[in-house]
């Protein structure tokens, strides 16, 4: 009398096994990919860090040389 009640719950029970493993494997792919995006999202960060600091630096330099250069042609047009 269980035969008949196993036919009908064989099916069923693969049928779950493998919608758990689908949702593992994709609990997994995502975990990997965030955590992929999180090391790549941070490395682009200090980068613009590094790129953000030299153009600061090439501003500061130009504001030097129009001052200078700024003061040369005022000094130059009141002497």
């Amino acid at each position: 009398m269980v035969w008949p009640l196993c036919i009908i719950m064989e099916p069923y029970s693969k049928h779950k096994l493998i919608l758990f493993s689908d949702f593992s494997n994709v609990f997994v792919d995502q975990t990997f990919i965030i955590s992929r995006m999180q090391k790549l999202s941070k490395e682009g960060l200090q980068r613009t860090d590094i790129r953000i600091g030299l153009m600061n630096e090439i501003l500061a330099a130009m504001d030097t040389v129009k001052y200078v250069f700024y003061h040369l042609s005022l000094f130059a047009t009141i002497i």
